[in-house]
């Protein structure tokens, strides 16, 4: 009954050059209606030589939903016109045929921990190399990232004045996440910014794909200025929910007549228990062995990283059941309750704040579950476990304090559960109502609970344990990231209410009075590392150095201009509270709504503790050098 073209592998931007593999991704591309009516149209509208207001182009879709696909086919059309013959769909042919040869491209994945910009331009000096044409990067240039990227596509125009240069990447969210782990996301943001900005009206043509909008990855908010910064160059083309379940009845799911004949006998005698079955027995037919239900509910997730590797998902689980036979006492359906625990055992899913949280109450439930289903109750727990799984799908479609759930009749059509003995429709909503209530009479109704209107849902806010969270957080930050919340927190305590005079850097503009000379002094505060005094312009007569106190790799200047504020000797609970402020307003900025005054109470309480043990340790702690 499964004769489907699985998808195992996302689209590999180091094997497009290969002509066999160009083929299989011009051929097998599905075309939905809205990468027809929008997503290609807004491709070709950022990419015709003359347009207005051309911006970068931001690509987002989860592992597996045909996001590097969809880049690559653009670039082959673009670079090969040839390549527009070989497209399967007419209306794709017509709205692409603008760019149709018009470009050479340069394609790579970022697979380094280095600065953004040194990996571009090596990446753009190779292309230029290979292709003789006359320009080189200087890394020590002061000239501005945009200056250098005008004076490139100058000397790439004098070669091949009809073609424009198509630059390309993947896999940028993993690098940036990188790049923030080791305290250096904010210089890679000027970059993205730069590279967006050179799009206008010029032959330069940039994209990347992430997995989710970087806008708004909760490990980045410590840089939330930047980052709508960056937003304004960038046009943001989203793989949409409905675009997937297309690509998964029409690459997956294909089937012959026959086939259909013989899935449409084996479903008949269960379309007595199951009221949807009986009314859309074709759509159950069409789909199967995916229920209906199962995309239905998944267009429905809110979630930003929802679609994660779903298309791989339905492959792999396609292929664990494909040599069996189709059970005869079940449907054999796979049923969107089994895609939650896939979701489950994701680490991307789990960064997601909403989800970790409904993640950990179904966790919660399910011990549950496991502790007070005694006796012949017993053999209730799969059902039961299911149940939760269906309702954690369920909240995630809607905000969390909406606690979106599911009555007893839609888990019996959505869930298709068979018992030994089953004598009407009755009697199974019976047995599926009355595990649902054993749910609820579990937890005391404090994770799961039966609202008015006969819906089972989880209570989310159950559960939370906020000092908890705070306190795992902390932990985990890296040396950079405690310094970057000593610096947040040295701001405040000094009374700056400036914005940093360098984008990305914690660099302030101060001035002095010189009381004897009736005058002034302009200089600087850093937090950081000194050596960033040698980029930043103009240069004053002196500069506040306030060295790290978590990194230990960073040395002090000898400049006669510079004063250091060395504060090695600050106290433990200092330290530990200032990391715990850093750690509460991090969780306050990626917070869903219903947490955000209770994140927004622990930054203030945090915030006190650190002054109080600041002021009883600094003037002992601080040692002072200047020349």
């Amino acid at each position: 009954m499964l004769q489907f073209n699985p998808i195992v592998d996302v689209i590999q931007f180091n094997r497009l050059s290969e002509r066999d593999y160009q083929l299989d991704a011009l051929h097998n591309f599905v075309y939905p209606d809205y990468f027809l009516e929008t997503i290609l149209p807004e491709f070709v509208k950022n990419m015709v030589f003359g347009g207005h207001d051309q911006k970068g182009i931001q690509v987002i879709g989860s592992y597996g939903t045909g996001k590097s696909h969809l880049m690559g086919l653009v670039q082959l059309v673009a670079e090969n016109a040839d390549n527009l013959a070989e497209l399967r769909n007419e209306q794709a042919r017509e709205i692409m045929q603008p760019i149709a040869g018009k470009f050479m491209v340069h394609r790579f994945e970022l697979q380094h921990n280095n600065s953004l910009w040194r990996i571009v331009t090596f990446e753009i000096q190779r292309f230029l190399d290979s292709h003789d044409i006359d320009y080189k990067f200087d890394e020590n240039s002061l000239k501005s990232y945009g200056e250098q990227l005008s004076e490139m596509m100058a000397a790439f125009e004098d070669k091949y004045p009809d073609k424009g240069f198509i630059l390309a990447i993947d896999e940028m969210l993993q690098f940036l996440r990188l790049r923030a782990e080791s305290g250096n996301l904010e210089s890679e943001l000027p970059v993205l910014q730069a590279l967006g900005q050179a799009c206008n009206n010029t032959k330069f043509v940039f994209m990347f794909g992430v997995q989710e909008l970087i806008y708004s990855a909760r490990e980045f908010q410590f840089a939330a200025d930047m980052l709508r910064k960056v937003k304004d160059r960038y046009r943001d083309l989203s793989i949409r929910r409905e675009d997937v379940s297309y690509v998964v009845q029409k690459r997956l799911l294909d089937k012959t007549e026959q086939q259909k004949a013989i899935i449409r006998e084996h479903l008949k005698p269960f379309t007595l228990f199951f009221a949807d079955m009986h009314g859309n027995i074709e759509k159950y037919v069409n789909l199967f062995p995916v229920h209906p239900s199962y995309i239905e509910n998944f267009e429905k997730i809110k979630l930003a990283q929802s679609q994660r590797e779903i298309l791989k998902t339905l492959s792999r689980q396609f292929d664990k059941i494909k040599d069996n036979d189709i059970p005869e006492n079940e449907p054999g359906l796979i049923t969107y309750d089994q895609y939650f625990e896939q979701m489950m055992q994701d680490a991307s899913m789990m960064a997601n704040p909403d989800f970790k949280l409904v993640s950990d109450t179904v966790h919660l439930v399910h011990d549950k579950i496991e502790n007070n289903f005694e006796g012949p109750r017993r053999k209730q727990i799969p059902l039961a476990k299911r149940i939760a799984n269906a309702c954690g799908i369920k909240i995630i479609q809607a905000m969390l304090n909406k606690q979106n759930g599911a009555t007893a009749e839609t888990l019996t059509d959505d869930l298709c559960p068979v018992f030994a003995i089953m004598e009407d429709r009755e009697f199974l909503l019976d047995q599926v109502g009355n595990c649902a209530n054993l749910i609820v009479k579990a937890t005391s109704g404090q994770y799961f609970d039966r609202k008015e209107n006969d819906e089972f849902a989880l209570r989310t806010e159950g559960g939370i344990n906020p000092d908890q969270l705070i306190k795992d957080y902390a932990d985990s930050l890296s040396p950079a990231l405690r310094d970057k919340a000593f610096s947040a927190f040295m701001v405040e305590m000094l009374g700056i209410d400036t914005d940093p005079c360098r984008t990305g850097f914690d660099i302030y503009t101060h001035e002095l009075i010189w009381k004897s000379h009736r005058i002034t002094r302009d200089g600087y505060i850093f937090f950081g590392s000194p050596n960033e005094k040698s980029t930043t312009h103009p240069r004053q007569h002196f500069y506040m150095i306030f060295m790290p106190v978590f990194r230990t790799d960073i040395q002090r200047g000898h400049d006669t201009d510079e004063v250091y504020f060395v504060m090695d000797g600050l106290t433990n609970e200092f330290k530990d509270a200032v990391c715990m402020h850093g750690a509460s307003t991090a969780l306050f900025n990626s917070a869903p709504t219903e947490q955000k005054t209770i994140f927004r109470d622990k930054m203030q309480h945090w915030f006190t503790k650190a002054r109080d043990a600041f002021k009883a340790c600094y003037l002992d702690a601080t040692k002072i050098y200047f020349r």
